[in-house]
């Protein structure tokens, strides 16, 4: 047998082989980027529009609407109204105490107690007290002047109820002295200013030791 005959197939063979057996490696594919995952809504958080009106309407449309939930503990009767407001994405804490300095003006409170929860109340009033003594004798009657005690007193309780943003009733307390003429007054400090006011604007005996003004020379 040729041996030349056995080897030029085995030869042929393996220069077919080369070429795959020497080129480079095949790189392998960069891997597909990654897709942002989309973030995960605060369940504490709200969006609304509020139009304007009482805290218990904002309560209802909240829940009404699924939103975050929330709850004010307020006793019967206590319903201040809020002014028109809107957010976006905010928690519900932080509203409770944005609520709670808009509601601080009016002379509330709303204290939270929990992440969704809050408790209403009306802010006491602490007047510090204060005291008047009046002389009412060039103002009365047979005194130069054309008033009488009761006249006065009711004047003063108008102007302080006139004066009082809730338009309540003055709580001053009246006592007169009829032999010096005294009228004692006692209440807010508030109430006692107006007290002064309103006595001194009332017209009296007029000043006789006043001059008159000289005539004008022609």
């Amino acid at each position: 047998m040729n041996p030349i005959r056995v080897w030029r197939p085995v030869a042929l063979l393996a220069l077919a082989i080369l070429p795959f057996a020497t080129s480079p490696a095949q790189e392998t594919p960069a891997p597909a980027p990654l897709i942002p995952a989309t973030p995960r809504r605060d369940p504490h958080a709200i969006s609304i529009d509020f139009p304007g009106g009482p805290l218990s309407k904002l309560v209802a449309s909240l829940n009404a609407n699924r939103e975050a939930r929330l709850s004010i503990i307020q006793p019967t009767g206590l319903d201040p109204v809020l002014p028109a407001f809107s957010v976006r994405d905010a928690r519900i804490d932080s509203v409770i105490v944005a609520l709670g300095r808009i509601l601080q003006m009016q002379g509330y409170t709303l204290d939270p107690t929990g992440l969704n929860i809050a408790v209403l109340s009306k802010i006491p009033e602490h007047r510090a007290q204060g005291f008047a003594s009046l002389p009412l004798g060039d103002k009365l009657e047979g005194g130069d002047g054309k008033w009488t005690v009761e006249e006065i007193i009711a004047a003063i309780q108008m102007g302080c109820e006139f004066a009082n943003p809730d338009g309540k009733p003055s709580s001053l307390r009246f006592k007169y002295h009829p032999a010096t003429k005294l009228l004692f007054a006692a209440g807010s400090e508030q109430e006692i200013d107006i007290a002064h006011r309103v006595f001194g604007s009332l017209p009296g005996k007029p000043n006789r030791e006043t001059p008159a003004p000289p005539p004008e020379k022609k």
